[in-house]
């Protein structure tokens, strides 16, 4: 895995950052990843924390140094692409009007903003969980990718697996995170797109919120709970951490 000066890649995170549709001990795939395998909770966990303190950042148990990193609000808006190959045109056409809803319930959290930039063609790598362009363009900053797959195209997507997400770049000096991927199961969105349309969204606001710089939560009232739910608001704990990682822009003396 190939480690940048100034920024770490996807590889270093993902253990944190997948979705399952049931209870599980460990999500098949992942345990010949080099960091600690990817899981879920059977069951919410005892805690002393309320809903509006249950958040963790996606670092916390990878890399102590990034801890509680997240994306700017400075700058140009967060450009987000998809590669909709996999899906028909009427579902692709579906997945960007629930995708941007699914952003703007994070711009609200958040107050980062964030802009649909079209189709972009990427490649998958098991070997580092990372999304490229197909045209060999490099991977931008500010910018979010995202793809559809199918189970076997993708060692993280298991039948009891709807998806993963993860930063992919990480500025170490700031903290910020400055690049992001998501894959989302393709058959299951198809299925469900339509038929169970909040099952999709909860998909999506999770995934997304891995993106934002979140692990998972201990209690099921917040989005980042690990177990699929159709649940299409962000809980107290989800508000409170992506706007505890969201880096502010200085004021102007």
């Amino acid at each position: 895995m190939r480690i940048h000066l100034t920024a770490h890649t996807v590889g270093s995170f993902l253990a944190a950052g997948v979705l399952a549709a049931s209870s599980l001990g460990l999500a098949s795939g992942a345990q010949n990843s080099t960091q600690s395998a990817a899981w879920v909770r059977v069951a919410p966990q005892a805690a002393s924390s309320t809903v509006a303190t249950d958040f963790k950042s996606i670092f916390h148990n990878q890399d102590a140094s990034l801890l509680n990193g997240g994306w700017s609000q400075c700058g140009a808006p967060i450009t987000w692409s998809m590669d909709s190959r996999e899906l028909s045109p009427t579902q692709g056409a579906l997945a960007v009007k629930q995708l941007t809803w699914a952003f703007s319930s994070w711009t609200a959290a958040s107050g980062l903003t964030f802009k649909y930039d079209g189709e972009t063609a990427v490649n998958y790598s098991d070997a580092n969980y990372a999304l490229t362009p197909v045209d060999g363009s490099p991977v931008r900053d500010r910018h979010i990718y995202l793809t559809f797959l199918k189970i076997g195209e993708a060692a993280m997507l298991t039948p009891s697996i709807f998806g993963f997400a993860a930063p992919s770049k990480v500025n170490i000096a700031t903290k910020e995170i400055v690049a992001g991927n998501a894959v989302f199961r393709t058959d299951h969105v198809q299925a469900d797109a339509v038929k169970s349309p909040n099952k999709i969204k909860s998909l999506y606001l999770h995934e997304l919120g891995h993106i934002m710089g979140l692990s998972h939560a201990d209690l099921t009232a917040n989005i980042m709970y690990p177990i699929v739910t159709s649940r299409t608001s962000l809980g107290a704990g989800d508000q409170q951490g992506v706007a505890q990682m969201t880096k502010s822009c200085p004021v102007p003396a």
